[in-house]
């Protein structure tokens, strides 16, 4: 059965009710429905098989609260108060730990929205939907789709702002919808599929689909996506625009058989790192509006398609432990700043670097100890202001290696 706990008081105070103290009732709604009255979870955890919590003058969740069978839906100003309704908003506690085991949990605070005071985790095993202004106040961890069964999505609705401090956040999820802005500031915030499924990035939509216009609203220090679980990570004509609030974009395919592929219409990033456990295939142009250092240990190889460029606004840093650069037919490698090999690469065209592409005279050419360039007996044309080859060299019969504008 379900039943409504309602308060003609200012405060309706919940402490220590277990999940045995409450297993008879199905669904229990608390209704704190005199002017500027509360709902307060204090000092012990408690748990309800689902709850909802309506309140006019907000909610606080100051210890660990779970419904174990269904969902939680918090309307912390439901008459909307225009006088207070900056405080009716919903607090949550240091450290405090919000899980719905067997549904949604909604945030409806159209007052003062949602504020965390210090690290929180938010669990569903449903969708969570953030429907007014989030403020964390330390490290905030939203997972969705707990149980990976029946597809929990995270649901930022517009006008739902998402502002860390300067906190990491991590959003782990069926699929995401983003209608509103966040930012992390100088924290890190992570994107992590929950159902081992496949993500697109851009213009191509996956399992988990990470639009365009959904990275335009992502700014701060540096945003990971993918991790050691996801399958497939496929990024498609992803613009300077929808990219420049980030500094840096880590893609992780890191599970035994992950792949990383880049579209034939590119991508452009201030900096990026690509990290896959199998292969990665660059089918596009990738373009770095800063340093680029493309840290890929582990992967198997780097396939490029006839004709790419990967081209840096700096530095082009290009390493792997047990990798190499597999280029089907010519490839350019193009930097302002200096391009620096630590890995092999192999073409079956023309092989182009560009260490100084605006002529400042910085950019330098440098290819690593042990590392080898083979052209297959195309030209290996390079433009720098200085060139250090301490590997290999091998570009068969072609009759000239062109290099300008060097100091050999």
């Amino acid at each position: 059965w379900s039943s409504d706990v309602c308060s003609s008081d200012l405060t309706i105070t919940v402490d220590n009710v277990s999940e045995s103290d409450s297993s008879t009732i199905e669904f229990l709604t608390f209704n704190a429905l005199y002017s500027d009255s509360k709902v307060r979870f204090i000092n012990n955890p408690s748990s309800f098989k689902a709850m909802e919590i309506i309140a006019t003058g907000g909610i606080d969740v100051l210890t660990d609260i779970t419904a174990s069978v269904g969902g939680i839906e918090f309307v912390a100003d439901v008459d909307y108060d225009t006088v207070s309704n900056l405080t009716d908003k919903v607090t949550i506690g240091y450290g405090v730990n919000i899980t719905a085991a067997g549904g949604d949990i909604s945030f409806n605070a159209v007052g003062g929205g949602v504020e965390s005071l210090g690290s929180t985790e938010i669990f569903a095993s449903g969708n969570i939907d953030l429907q007014h202004l989030f403020v964390a106040g330390g490290q905030t961890d939203f997972r969705a789709d707990t149980d990976g069964v029946d597809g929990g999505n995270f649901i930022q609705q517009i006008g739902s702002t998402i502002n860390t401090a300067n906190n990491d956040l991590l959003i782990r999820a069926n699929d995401i919808d983003l209608q509103s802005t966040t930012d992390f500031g100088t924290g890190t915030a992570s994107i992590r599929i929950s159902d081992n499924g496949n993500i697109g990035v851009g213009d191509t939509a996956l399992d988990m689909h990470i639009s365009g216009d959904e990275l335009a609203s992502l700014s701060g220090k540096e945003l990971i996506i993918g991790d050691n679980q996801v399958a497939d990570i496929y990024i498609d004509n992803v613009t300077e625009a929808q990219s420049n609030n980030l500094e840096k974009v880590t893609f992780k395919a890191n599970s035994g058989t992950s792949n990383i592929t880049l579209s034939e219409n590119g991508a452009t990033f201030n900096s990026v790192e690509l990290n896959s456990k199998k292969t990665m295939t660059l089918s596009g142009d990738l373009t770095l509006d800063a340093d680029a250092d493309l840290g890929v240990d582990g992967v198997d190889k780097i396939v490029t398609s006839d004709g790419v460029t990967i081209s840096s606004e700096a530095v082009l840093s290009l390493s792997a432990a047990q990798s190499k650069i597999d280029g089907l037919g010519s490839l350019n490698l193009t930097a302002k700043e200096g391009v620096d090999l630590d890995l092999d690469v192999e073409t079956l065209g023309i092989l182009t670097i560009d260490a100084d592409t605006d002529d400042s005279g910085v950019g330098d050419f440098n290819l690593a100890t042990g590392k080898s360039i083979t052209t297959n007996n195309n030209l290996l044309d390079i433009t720098a202001n200085d060139i250090s080859v301490v590997g290999s060299v091998n570009v068969g019969t072609s009759d000239v290696a062109k290099i300008g504008r060097a100091h050999v």
